[in-house]
């Protein structure tokens, strides 16, 4: 077994870890357990006392049955096994010994064990008919009425509750967390007899006697009245051990039954008649599991080509949309188009899935079927998909808000982008952090590196330069006159002027703590050098002011400005800050441009619920017909149809569309919301891929191996009944000195009581049923839970003792006994093999282990539970 456990004698939190006295087996003591709490105030020297009194086990009126994790043998079982002890399992693992009131014995043992502790619930198992149960009108309890010589000492009630954990765990963080690895348990350690009626009972451990606390019965007998937590009977049969239930199973005679297939009524249609067809006729439904190469019955070939004719009619109006007018007829209410609403199609394509879907009779009642469940469950599903729209909802408002920053922000671009490229710059400025050249170089490095003053784009000048500042408005009117002899007065407009201005900045011959005037405001006075006698310029020689200069680093103005607006980009930060804040968006709107935002954002509810189980509640012959007459203690290997799987879940999730849309539900109408049908252990394995990916031309059945392709083995039988949670998993024959591959479930389910199908990922059938040869045989294994243990001593075993696996009651004091007494077993506690691995009598732990009963397993040669005998 991979799995490993390890017992602990009692596990303990809170309070009662520091009461003081400790549990050295006396029969009484204080009945309110007095503690007392220092607690240390903040500011204060001295420490305040307070004296807390806990609650003593007899006050105790019920326990919450949910923490019940498992009885054995299970409730209402009419032959269990008499070889073994009954049981209870708690979640929480410190439950029965919560309200004790001692501490543990501590005392330093040989073997380094913690001790004992007395829990204080005991469970006891009598006879029904030497005991009475009843409930009294002024007793909120169930009671139980027992002469107290057919109970077991309660001296020795720490040897029968124990906690077990997996091996190598930290025991403490498991337990804190609750996660189901450390339970406690509960043991009667009562000699069953074959066919006879048990009733277990979870009682207390203690009663009150004035202000003390004594055993709740005496060992020297006496008629006692017991409150009662909880209780369940049992029957046992003429099996004593898990072998032999295993023994019980073969295969089931050939041609005994047929599985999967179910006749279906054809005659009356409803809308429309089929020609040829008669009253009574009939086709084959098939369910999810079958037989394999079962034949399947159908229509006759030109009763087909009618019923396909109508039906395909039929379904291409149900999707048309006409006006009506006053005089004209009824419009038909035409029966659904499976798979419109995640395909977009509104008529039946010529071939593939879809067609086989709405046109083959036994697909379409399958897809019928998967819409009946979810109208059956609508209310439930609809609850579960609004629990979902919270968050969608808050997702589409939190993205209206970025909308609208977005929009503000590819406004201001637009606005910004009219500038000059110089504005741009100035008004821009911080943004040259984020823009980059071609180089890879940020913009602001590189206009640091030019020759531009350091000044030109700073907050005060980009001030001064605005459009509306008292620069700009001074000059809005004529420019100073600019003029070389022989040329035309101009003028210097608004715009001129700032471009001017920019030029001379950038060119160098404006510096930041030298004012002057802008060179297009006042120019060299050519006049007065003509007055001294110069001659007049030729015109061409004069500078052109609007020539369009560079930076050092090679780039331009203009280039700067342009990498600068290019780094505002609205839409792509709302994007990345919606990411930020919720990452599972990623998949619907990461992939849109980076100039569009989707104004909202619609998807459908997932529902991670297998359907299969509410199929079974329906019906189980509907998963699969005729399994509720298989025989018991039989076993056959089945196909799971793929096809049904993907029509009944197309139907569903066609029929869960509507649901929304008549709800109103903001949803992607052509979402999957159901892709699990089988109920496998990994969630994350679904049973068909989204529907609008299906591929229009492909088959149906193709659509349902989205799990893989799957051999189903079914069994029924006492084994399933006895111990419903067994292991069953298959083994590949050895090649040579390599182990074959073993194959777990892939999925599995339970028809209460005695029925369990086991799915499993292999494509090759024929390997299992009908190997090449002897050497490549499969194999079926057959194995206790190795986390369910059982406890007891075996009916038979060896002359001499050497482990506690060959410990029966022949072995005991008293063999015929009713209870095991841990006392006065001195063959057993004096044994020097049985010392080596536990120590007879030292803890519950220790008996624990004396008793436990190790998992068995069986493995069969598949053939021999498959092959079906002849008849």
């Amino acid at each position: 077994m991979s799995e490993r456990i390890t017992f602990l004698p009692w596990l303990r939190g809170g309070l009662g870890q520091s009461l003081g006295e400790r549990d050295t087996g006396q029969t009484s003591t204080a009945r309110g357990a007095e503690l007392t709490a220092e607690v240390l105030l903040e500011n204060a020297d001295d420490p305040a006392t307070r004296v807390i009194t806990l609650k003593s086990p007899d006050q105790a009126a019920s326990i919450d049955v949910t923490q019940i994790a498992r009885r054995y043998p299970a409730p209402g079982v009419a032959d269990a096994e008499f070889g073994y002890f009954p049981h209870v399992e708690f979640v929480a693992p410190g439950l029965p010994w919560v309200l004790s009131p001692f501490t543990a014995d501590e005392a330093a043992q040989a073997s380094g064990s913690t001790g004992k502790l007395r829990p204080w619930l005991v469970l006891v198992c009598v006879e029904e008919a030497a005991s009475t149960f009843f409930t009294r009108a002024t007793a909120p309890v169930e009671q139980l009425t027992v002469d107290a010589g057919l109970l077991p000492d309660i001296a020795e009630c720490w040897a029968w509750a124990h906690v077990q954990a997996p091996a190598g765990a930290d025991i403490v963080e498991l337990a804190a967390r609750r996660s189901g690895q450390v339970i406690s348990r509960l043991v009667a350690p009562r000699q069953l007899l074959p066919n006879r009626a048990y009733k277990c009972a979870l009682v207390n451990a203690w009663r009150r006697e004035g202000d003390t606390l004594v055993p709740a019965w005496d060992a020297g007998g006496g008629m006692v009245t017991l409150d009662v937590f909880d209780s369940w009977r049992f029957t046992t049969g003429q099996v004593g051990s898990f072998e032999e239930l295993c023994e019980r199973l073969g295969p089931v005679p050939a041609g005994r039954l047929t599985l999967g297939v179910n006749p279906m009524d054809v005659s009356h249609l409803g809308l429309f008649d089929v020609d040829g067809v008669e009253e009574g006729q009939t086709v084959d439904f098939t369910g999810a599991l079958l037989d394999e190469d079962v034949p399947i019955e159908v229509l006759e070939p030109d009763q087909a080509t009618d019923y396909v004719t109508q039906i395909t009619d039929m379904v291409n109006q149900g999707t048309s949309r006409r006006v009506i007018a006053p005089k004209d007829p009824d419009p038909v209410v035409a029966p659904p188009l499976y798979g419109s609403w995640s395909t977009g199609l509104d008529t039946l394509p010529g071939e593939g899935w879809m067609t086989a879907l709405n046109q083959r009779l036994r697909r379409r009642a399958a897809a019928g079927l998967g819409a009946q469940i979810i109208r059956e469950n609508q209310d439930r599903f609809m609850a579960l998909a609004w629990d979902q729209v919270g968050q969608l909802r808050e997702v589409n408002r939190e993205l209206s808000r970025i909308r609208s920053q977005a929009e503000q922000g590819r406004s201001w671009k637009t606005k910004a982008a009219q500038l000059p490229d110089f504005g741009v710059l100035g008004l821009l400025r911080p943004q040259a952090t984020f823009a980059r050249t071609k180089l890879g170089q940020p913009l602001r490095v590189a206009l640091a590196q030019s020759a531009l003053p350091g000044g030109a784009l700073s907050p005060a000048f980009t001030r001064m330069m605005r459009p509306s500042g008292v620069a700009a408005k001074t000059l809005r009117g004529v420019g100073m006159r600019v003029q070389a002899p022989g040329q035309e007065i101009p003028f210097v407009d608004r715009a001129g002027w700032r471009d001017t201005m920019a030029k001379d900045v950038t060119s160098g011959k404006m510096r930041t703590g030298q004012p002057r005037k802008p060179v297009g405001m006042q120019t060299h006075d050519y006049r007065r050098d003509m007055a001294n006698g110069a001659t007049a310029p030729d015109p061409g020689t004069i500078p052109d002011i609007l020539e369009p200069i560079s930076l050092d680093p090679g780039i331009s103005v203009s280039d700067a400005a342009a990498l600068t607006l290019d780094a505002i980009r609205p839409i792509k930060t709302a994007k990345d800050r919606m990411l930020g804040r919720a990452p599972a968006l990623q998949a619907f709107i990461a992939d849109s441009p980076d100039s569009v935002l989707p104004p909202k954002i619609t998807t459908g509810p997932v529902i991670d619920e297998a359907l299969m189980w509410l199929l079974m509640e329906k019906s189980r012959d509907l998963l699969s017909p005729g399994i509720t007459d298989f025989p018991n203690n039989a076993v056959r290997l089945l196909d799971a149809d793929a096809g049904f799987v993907a029509a009944f879940m197309a139907g569903a999730n066609h029929e869960f569309t509507r649901e929304l849309l008549w709800r109103e539900f903001p949803a992607d109408l052509g979402f999957t919301s159901f892709q699990r049908f089988w109920d496998r252990p990994d969630t994350s394995v679904v049973d068909i891929a989204p529907i609008d990916q299906w591929v229009i031309k492909d088959t149906l059945k193709n659509q349902g191996k989205a799990g893989g392709e799957t051999a189903v083995l079914l069994i029924r039988g006492d084994l399933i009944r006895q111990y419903p949670n067994v292991r069953i998993y298959l083994k590949e024959p050895d090649i040579e000195d390599t182990p074959g591959t073993v194959h777990f479930p892939s999925f599995a389910g339970t028809i209460s009581p005695d029925i369990r199908f086991l799915g499993f990922d292999v494509a090759d059938r024929e390997a299992i049923t009908d190997p090449p040869s002897d050497d490549k045989t499969w194999s079926i294994v057959i194995e206790e839970q190795p986390t369910e243990p059982r406890f007891g001593l075996d009916l038979d075993g060896p002359e001499v003792l050497k482990t506690y696996s060959e410990l029966s009651w022949i072995h005991t004091a008293d063999p015929k006994a009713a209870w095991l007494q841990v006392s006065d077993q001195d063959a057993i506690a004096d044994n020097e093999y049985l010392s080596e691995e536990a120590t007879w009598g030292l803890n519950g732990a220790h008996m624990a282990f004396a008793t436990w009963q190790q998992p068995f397993r069986r493995v069969f040669r598949a053939t021999d539970l498959l092959r079906e005998p002849s008849p």
